[in-house]
Order: structure tokens, then C-alpha cells, then sequence
């Protein structure tokens, strides 16, 4: 198994290079830090993970029927990786099961295996498998499922470029009548020289495709030539069809928020969330999340232009525009944001957090009018890369978290807690 932690070549600043950034920047505001309310503890109800010891990666998502379903990795030793999945069922998870195993996986902090599953049960899965010997050369590797989970298909891949480039953080869909995926496509850098990284120096790429039950792949095509690195992706489906946020990358380094919607067998050109003008030369590791009902969209992500802080924006037109950035915080925070949307129009933002003791997981609840009610506090975590990205999805009245607790040994924690008034 290939474990690995990006370094910090030329061309590239590494995310604890940014962290440093960070918290100098929270020097510098504050002042406007100090009028945010001190976070407050919420109730937390721990739920005994699936997931053994040795576990990290959790990736939630939810089903069909309110259901909730988690991902994650395991590594029974160096050589092997296991991706794993469980439901959770009222207040408890059910046993877990294994969708594929194998040797040299790509198994990184920031770029995580996910499972989607589509209104009539079926399900797809990804993760990612090395290529080559070159340090971010791997593939993305799928499996599909026609019995819930049961069974599991053999493996194929969404591209078929065969370059030993960086295919990765990849969003995952349901169309209706057959899946769709987008990830980040590094074939165009192939052709240039690369540095001591690994990292060449052309531009990623985002790319989209179609996938069938059956496991067939089409429609590939790239949706955006240039874009930010290693920032995830994400998805999710208006009713007007499937949109996708990223970081996109401008040719004089800008790094905000971008869309793109699928409408009638096309994507649309990509469009700004927001105008942060965020410059920097550098991928900071930091995604956004979507999440829609209805006609409604809500954005949530990380910024640090004019200082780090999280940002979320509501749209009512299927993501066509948006409101006003509301701010949601600016007391430390480190990014890897995630977004719950509620029944009444309102959203839930989590994020990591810097604290005296190295990391919290922070959730808010905010208004569509932009009304903020009190930032929670989850639970103390590491800020490092290791601990990953916290996940948050909804559940009937709760909210469902999951995180890594780093260890030693790594394992994963799951909680249910009230979703907070607002």
C-alpha cells in the first residue's frame, strides 16, 4: 500500500505551509475575530463506529429513504487496503461489508474512496490505485452493485487516457437512469516536464462521464481545462439536473469557487460563485461543498482572502446565481468544510478549526436571509493532515458526523447530534 503526504515542491506550497499563513492572518484580524461568539459544546451521542482499528477516510453520504450510508479504509497491513461500508439504521450502524481489496491503492489524506447510492439501491463506488512510480501517478478505480451492496462488479476506470498522471477527487451523482462522475484529470500534464515531486507543469483538468449500471462508461469530456490541483470536488442534483463546485485556477493564480451545471445533456460553462479573488500560487488542499433541493443550492467553503474565513452563498435558481457570501467564520479556521441542507431552507457549515490544543470540529446553522446562530463545538481533534476530512450528513432530526481520530492507532468516530436552532 502506498501511503503518502505531498511534499512541498517549487511550484507548490504545502498545506501546513499555508497553515502557517493562517494563523498569522488570524493575527492580523483579531479584532474582527473577537466579536464572534466563543463556540459553544453541543450534545453529542457517540455511535460505536463499524470501522476497526487501524481505519481512516470516512466518507458519509445519504440514500435513498433518509438512510445514511460510510466508507472508509482499512489497512490490515502495509501491503493491503480494504474499502469498507456500513448503514446506519435509526441509532446504530449495521455490519460492515468490503466493496474491494487490494495492493499499491493510492491511499492519501485529502483525496479519500467515496460510495454513492442511487434511488432504486444501486450503488457505485470509487478509489484510487497507483499507475506508475511517480508520486501522484494513480488511477480512479470504480465498482458497481446491483443487490445493495451484496455483490460488487469487476473494477474498470471513468477515463482511459493510460497516462501516468493525477486522477483524483472525484464527485459522484445519481442521473436517474445511470450514474455520473467528475474528478480532477492531470492527462494534460503529462506532456511537460516534471519536477522532483512527481507534479508536472501543464493544467488539471475537470472531466465528466456517465456510468451504467452495467458499468459502461460515456460521455467523457472535459468541463474545465484549468483548474486548482488538489481541492476536492462536489456534487449534487437540483431539479433542473446535476451541478458540480470545485476551486477553479486562473492563469494569473485566482483560486475561488466555480459551478457548472448539466442541463440537457450539456454542461454549461463554468460561472463564479462568488468574487473572493483569492491569489495565490499554491493548491491549498481545501474543497468546497454543495448540497440542493428543489430549485435551492447552497455552497459552503474556505477562503483567505483578506484573511482566512468560511463563506457560504444560497442560490434559488438551480446555482445559476448567488446570494451575497454570508461569513460564517473567521475564528481560526482551517477549511475542509461540510454542508447539511435542512427541510426549511436553512444549512448547517462544518469546519476544522485551530485551537490551544490543535483542532476542533466546528458546525454552524445559517438562515437563507444569512442569520447565523451559535457556532458548536463538536469534538477536539488533531489539526494535522492525518486526521482528514470531517463529514456531516443529515439524519431525519440529527445531524450524523464522522471524523479520525488519529491514533495511535488512526480510528473513526461517529456521533448523532440535534440539529442546533437557529
Amino acid at each position: 500500500m502506498t501511503h503518502v503526504t505531498r511534499p512541498t515542491p517549487a511550484c507548490y506550497h504545502d498545506f501546513m505551509n499555508l497553515r502557517v499563513k493562517t494563523a498569522l492572518a488570524c493575527i492580523v484580524c483579531l479584532a474582527a475575530c473577537s466579536t464572534e461568539d466563543p463556540p459553544a459544546t453541543g450534545t453529542l451521542q457517540e455511535i460505536q463506529s463499524p470501522a476497526a482499528q487501524g481505519s481512516s477516510l470516512p466518507r458519509l453520504t445519504s440514500g435513498p429513504d433518509d438512510s445514511v450510508w460510510m466508507s472508509w479504509v482499512e489497512s490490515p497491513h502495509d501491503s493491503l487496503s480494504r474499502l469498507r461500508f456500513a448503514r446506519y439504521d435509526k441509532d446504530h450502524w449495521s455490519g460492515s461489508r468490503t466493496i474491494a481489496e487490494g495492493e499499491g491503492w493510492f491511499v492519501n489524506w485529502a483525496d479519500f474512496p467515496s460510495v454513492i447510492v442511487a434511488a432504486n439501491g444501486r450503488m457505485l463506488a470509487h478509489w484510487l490505485v497507483k499507475s506508475a512510480s511517480a508520486p501522484y501517478a494513480y488511477d480512479v478505480v470504480m465498482a458497481a452493485s446491483n443487490d445493495g451492496g451484496d455483490s460488487w462488479g469487476q473494477s474498470f476506470s471513468p477515463h482511459d487516457d493510460g497516462t501516468p498522471t493525477e486522477h483524483g477527487f472525484v464527485s459522484l451523482f445519481d442521473l436517474g437512469a445511470d450514474f455520473g462522475a467528475v474528478w480532477l484529470d492531470g492527462r494534460n500534464t503529462e506532456a511537460n516536464t516534471a519536477d522532483a515531486s512527481g507534479h508536472g507543469h501543464g493544467g488539471m483538468t475537470l472531466r465528466a462521464a456517465r456510468i451504467s449500471y452495467d458499468a459502461r462508461v460515456s460521455a467523457g469530456i472535459e468541463i474545465d481545462g484549468l483548474t486548482c490541483d488538489c481541492c476536492q470536488t462536489d456534487a449534487t442534483v437540483t431539479e433542473t439536473g446535476p451541478v458540480v463546485v470545485y476551486r477553479d485556477r486562473t492563469e494569473d493564480e485566482i483560486r475561488d469557487i466555480y459551478i457548472v451545471s448539466y442541463r440537457d445533456g450539456e454542461w454549461t460553462a463554468p460561472r463564479r460563485v462568488a468574487r473572493d479573488d483569492w491569489r495565490i500560487a499554491a493548491c491549498p488542499v481545501n474543497g468546497p461543498a454543495v448540497e440542493a433541493a428543489g430549485s435551492r443550492v447552497v455552497v459552503a467553503w474556505f477562503t483567505d482572502s483578506g484573511g482566512p474565513v468560511i463563506r457560504a452563498a444560497f442560490s434559488e435558481d438551480a446555482g445559476d446565481t448567488f446570494s451575497e457570501p454570508v461569513e460564517i467564520s473567521r475564528d481560526r479556521p482551517l477549511g475542509r468544510t461540510d454542508l447539511a441542507l435542512l427541510e426549511d431552507g436553512s444549512a448547517v457549515v462544518s469546519w476544522l478549526a485551530g485551537s490551544a490544543d490543535g483542532g476542533e470540529i466546528r458546525y454552524r446553522r445559517v438562515a437563507r436571509s444569512g442569520r447565523l446562530g451559535r457556532s458548536m463545538t463538536l469534538a477536539g481533534t488533531s489539526d494535522s493532515r492525518s486526521s482528514g476530512f470531517p463529514q456531516m450528513v443529515v439524519a431525519n432530526d440529527s445531524l450524523i458526523f464522522a471524523w479520525t481520530d488519529v491514533g495511535p492507532p488512526s480510528t473513526i468516530r461517529t456521533a448523532r447530534v440535534v440539529i442546533p436552532g437557529d
